[in-house]
């Protein structure tokens, strides 16, 4: 403990290194006290209330602690390096997991850079689990609210297959008449269909209604956990779903098969985000080779993850009651609604 404040000290009273540092440490004080100057930014959906509190998270690098989480959180085996937060991470991840009726036992995940690689991983997982299940003509679904990053995902990782693209309704959310009827077309060409359910398109906050197109899949041949994979694009949206009392009740391995979320959005104060995936339906074909000299089976679409935003997540998780939260903000959404009213902009 000595030999970590004293490195703390020295870490801290280092404030002159050289002519370039120096200069480029100011460059960066000064932007970013112009921005801490400017009024609270409205509509972005980035937490900033009260982060002071975790800035002890944060500061971790200070004390000469980079962790790098390259490697499964759920992996018991032994990392050959020590500078790593992957028990926080599981212990996170398991925090992520129950509200969506996820354990151990029937789930995996880890954290990423952010809702575009979770949204990625889940496609990788859902067009490989069809792919090993036998169908050889999969077809990708999603609304044309979906975020940017779900085609950019499907023309990466499967540039090959058919996309198809369902209506939105005045709620933003997908027109499932209109997904009836391109399931009902799919079925010439396509023996299995993955679909991106979104729950708050980056706009107008739009949610799919998953049991409705776990319905309509079912309708049409593409029994869920057989012939169909859903991924669940949660990331602003995830991060409270279950804390309202106005939202319908989603089980992961059930009613979906795969989940991203958000760090930044909803809880706020790093850049990170989550992937949770169902290990029901597992299929042998996707076991990964062993990399030894990490000590991991690589299952990730990123190598090296940044282990201080796990710290900084499970900190903000705890400094709230995250239900308040939601009333807090729900509140505040009213109160701006009204205002504008009142000030003639609707």
């Amino acid at each position: 403990q000595l030999r970590i404040a004293a490195a703390s000290h020295q870490a801290m009273a280092m404030v002159s290194i050289n002519p370039e540092f120096d200069d480029l440490m100011h460059e960066m004080e000064q932007a970013e006290l112009a921005v801490a100057s400017q009024p609270p930014c409205l509509g972005y959906p980035m937490n900033c209330h009260d982060l002071e509190p975790s800035g002890r998270a944060r500061a971790m690098w200070t004390r000469n602690f980079v962790p790098n989480n390259c490697g499964d959180p759920f992996d018991v085996v032994e990392k050959p390096w020590r500078c790593h937060t992957l028990q926080l991470e599981r212990c996170l991840l398991d925090r992520l997991m129950a509200p969506w009726g996820g354990c151990e036992d029937n789930c995996w995940g880890y954290t990423n850079t952010g809702g575009t690689e979770g949204v990625m991983r889940g496609v990788v997982e859902g067009y490989s689990r069809l792919r090993a299940r036998g169908f050889s003509q999969v077809t990708i679904v999603y609304s044309t609210a979906a975020h940017y990053c779900v085609a950019k995902a499907a023309a990466l990782l499967a540039p090959n297959t058919e996309k198809m693209l369902v209506q939105v309704g005045l709620d933003n959310a997908m027109d499932l008449s209109d997904l009836d009827s391109l399931l009902h077309r799919a079925l010439e060409r396509a023996d299995a269909v993955l679909v991106v359910c979104t729950l708050g398109t980056t706009f107008f906050g739009g949610c799919d209604d998953i049991f409705g197109v776990q319905r309509l899949l079912a309708e049409h041949g593409y029994t869920p956990g057989q012939a169909s994979y859903l991924h669940v694009d949660a990331a602003l949206h995830g991060g409270f779903w279950n804390d309202s009392t106005c939202t319908p009740r989603y089980e992961i391995g059930i009613d979906f098969d795969s989940i991203s979320i958000s760090g930044h959005k909803w809880f706020g104060g790093f850049i990170a985000g989550a992937v949770l995936i169902t290990k029901i339906g597992e299929v042998a074909q996707l076991d990964h080779e062993r990399v030894e000299y990490v000590g991991m089976v690589d299952k990730f679409i990123t190598g090296s993850r940044d282990g201080s935003c796990v710290a900084a997540w499970l900190v903000r998780l705890v400094q709230f009651d995250w239900r308040a939260e939601l009333e807090r903000c729900l509140e505040n959404a009213a109160f701006l609604v009204s205002e504008l009213e009142s000030a003639g902009i609707a």
